[in-house]
């Protein structure tokens, strides 16, 4: 019986082929998060991971935690988005104080806007591609001021890469133990209104 040399070589070639596609598959995680779920992302802010920003969202309402760390030190400021408002819990000496604002007000969090409300402003973005990250596929758009957001189903951006910096996301995970006193304001603080010109809007 005559063997076809150049079938066999075909053969042995693509079956290293498939061997090595086995190899390197990777399993793509899947997390179902229906619109109403709470939710809990935590972010990297800085190249060094000094400073880190948790998001816990449920329905309208977030709790944002940024922590710096200053090495003997960590500083936390709990910033809370509810009903259209912000409330700022800040450290002073040895208590606390609080801050409210419109949000529609302090220029500083328009970032923070877009990253609750990414399902509507991904339709003025153009889609360019996917990429994985923290093992979930991700679509990436590209903002007209040229920012590209990294999201996750349409609604949790995973990475936001603009001229300045970028934010990456460290964990993701559909939260149950978020509930609506998580992202209420704590009752026992009490909220000046925010009256610093410079984070407002002009």
């Amino acid at each position: 019986m005559r063997i076809n040399i150049k079938l066999l070589i075909f053969i042995i070639i693509l079956i290293g082929i498939i061997s090595g596609c086995e190899k390197q598959q990777v399993i793509v995680k899947v997390l179902d998060i229906p619109d109403s779920s709470p939710i809990h992302v935590k972010y990297n802010l800085s190249s060094n991971g000094l400073v880190t920003m948790d998001i816990f969202k449920k329905g309208n309402n977030v709790k944002i935690v940024n922590e710096m760390d200053l090495g003997d030190k960590k500083s936390v400021v709990d910033i809370y988005v509810n009903n259209g408002m912000l409330y700022f819990v800040y450290p002073m000496s040895e208590s606390k104080e609080g801050a409210k604002a419109k949000l529609t007000e302090v220029e500083s969090f328009k970032d923070v806007t877009t990253l609750l409300e990414i399902k509507d402003s991904l339709k003025k973005m153009e889609k360019i591609g996917s990429e994985e990250i923290l093992g979930f596929s991700c679509d990436n758009y590209k903002s007209q001021n040229n920012d590209i957001f990294s999201v996750y189903k349409e609604r949790i951006p995973l990475k936001i890469v603009s001229r300045e910096k970028v934010i990456q996301a460290l964990l993701l995970e559909a939260a149950a133990d978020v509930t609506d006193e998580t992202v209420t304001p704590p009752k026992d603080i009490k909220f000046k209104e925010l009256n610093n010109p410079s984070i407002r809007k002009k």
